[in-house]
Formats: structure tokens, sequence, C-alpha cells
């Protein structure tokens, strides 16, 4: 299965619902009309899955033009995420804005699962750091 660059996002960013996933999204700057869309009708990517980036969310990531659209192999080990998102997000935040500290402080750690798929995809992570400020 090909699965978006939204979707591997998605599964390494936040805890596996849809609520958490939506104001995850909501906190990297898409719409929740796109985020709907995203979810709708779709599974999140597995191990063994290849993710193409979408042209729309790598522009947003500031990925090189090199790289959209480009097929990357999601290994298990990035899922291990889902795991420590629940237990760094206690309780249900109900504002976007209580998501981003949480989703800046796994963009900033500088190894592990996140780390290393952030690096493969040259995702700039600055600007990423930049974008979820409070």
């Amino acid at each position: 299965m090909t699965v978006g660059l939204e979707h591997l996002l998605l599964g390494l960013l936040t805890a596996n619902d849809d609520w958490r996933l939506r104001k995850a999204m909501n906190a990297l700057g898409l719409s929740d009309r796109r985020v709907r869309k995203l979810l709708h009708g779709r599974n999140a990517p597995a191990p063994g899955d290849v993710v193409s980036e979408s042209t729309e969310v790598g522009e947003l990531m500031g990925l090189p033009e090199t790289m959209l659209g480009r097929e990357i192999p999601v290994t298990s080990q990035v899922f291990s995420v889902t795991r420590q998102a629940r237990e760094a997000s206690p309780g249900n935040p109900r504002d976007p804005l209580e998501v981003r500290p949480y989703l800046r402080a796994v963009v900033a750690e500088p190894e592990g699962p996140v780390a290393e798929v952030l690096g493969l995809l040259e995702v700039d992570r600055a600007a990423l750091l930049e974008l979820l400020q409070p």
C-alpha cells in the first residue's frame, strides 16, 4: 500500500486516534477540511508500506522539490512513537495549541525514530519547530 506523507506524520507525531490526529494536523497548519479528507476511509501506514509524499504537505514541511513524490519504506521502529505519544500527552487537550508543545518536543529530539524519518525525508527541522511555536 502507498500512503501519503501526511499519514506518516500522523503516525509519527500523534497518538493513534482521530481526535488527536486532527488536532495535531491543525497545529501543523492544515485545515479541518483537509484533515477530514486525509483521515476519511484511509488506514494509517503500517510496517512494509511505502510512503509517497504529496506535494501539498511536502511543501508545507519544507521538503526540497527533489523529494516530492519519492517513495520511502516504512519501518516498524517509527511506530513506537504512538506509545510515547500516549505517555507524553496525558488527558485530552481540547485546543490545537495544547498539542503543539508535545509535537515540538518530539520533533526536537535529536535521536530516535522521528529524528530518523525526518532526516530521511530531509525535513527542515528548524522550520518545523518554528511552525510549532505556541
